[in-house]
């Protein structure tokens, strides 16, 4: 998606409405309902963010009823907003590619959490909303880019249909030696795992949490908030453009799980 920032922000506008309807909606409660104090919560999210997507996984410790201390792990991968992918227009299979893309950022997450609970799920398909704050480190790993260039007779040449002594050969891109009509498309993903580098930094994050799970014991919820990361030095994500150590995010995740008693 060209623009990340207007999906998240169409989801919060389809979805959110939704969720506070049901809060207010009055349904009688059974006498049988019973309600129990759980002591931890485990779970598992998939989420968008306004550079690119994620996965995480949670497990929580209630301290008090409306209180949690969350343990988190987050993979995401961190792309540059300058980013565009290109195709070459002499080849009708193409593999896209994003020019000047020198490395692939992706980003993992240790994140101490708490989540405290704004107005509690009383009713059975109610809502509960909570804010969640967050700090950790976080791990970067770089990995080169590598693309299929066209050669003939030994030097990158345009790719294009009267070129009949062509031949594809794989190597890391370089802006001083390739340009965009010799470039194939690019290379397998596993091509450059091998040479990755690590960048050292921190996470610190904000959100609001919405539990919208019919049973008490289940968890499903909508998260909508921010993240700020921060590296010890520049992430050389592209070559052609300016980078940043700082990266900072919105997001919208889906997370899934149970609670323990």
């Amino acid at each position: 998606m060209k623009n990340p920032i207007v999906f998240i922000l169409l989801c919060l506008y389809l979805i959110i409405p939704q969720l506070l309807k049901a809060q207010d909606k009055p349904q009688p409660k059974a006498k049988e309902d019973i309600k129990l104090y759980y002591r931890s919560t485990i779970s598992g999210g998939i989420y968008m963010h306004s550079h690119g997507y994620g996965v995480n996984f949670r497990y929580g410790q209630y301290t008090s009823a409306k209180t949690q201390t969350i343990l988190s792990a987050e993979l995401l991968n961190m792309k540059h907003p300058k980013e565009y992918k290109s195709f070459n227009s002499y080849i009708d299979d193409a593999k896209g590619y994003y020019y000047g893309k020198q490395n692939s950022l992706t980003i993992l997450r240790a994140l101490f959490m708490q989540q405290k609970v704004i107005n509690g799920k009383e009713l059975k398909n109610g809502v509960a909303v909570s804010y969640i704050y967050a700090i950790g480190p976080s791990f970067g790993f770089l990995k080169p880019i590598y693309l299929d260039v066209a050669y003939s007779d030994g030097n990158p040449v345009p790719v294009a249909p009267e070129t009949t002594d062509m031949y594809v050969q794989t190597e890391v891109f370089d802006p001083d030696k390739h340009d965009p009509s010799t470039i194939y498309g690019r290379a397998p993903f596993t091509r450059g795992l091998g040479e990755m580098s690590m960048l050292f930094g921190g996470h610190a994050k904000f959100a609001f949490n919405f539990e919208y799970a019919p049973e008490d014991n289940m968890l499903k919820a909508m998260e909508v908030g921010a993240n700020l990361d921060f590296f010890n030095r520049k992430a050389p994500i592209m070559a052609t453009e300016d980078n940043s150590q700082f990266f900072f995010t919105l997001y919208v995740s889906i997370q899934f799980g149970k609670k323990q008693l």
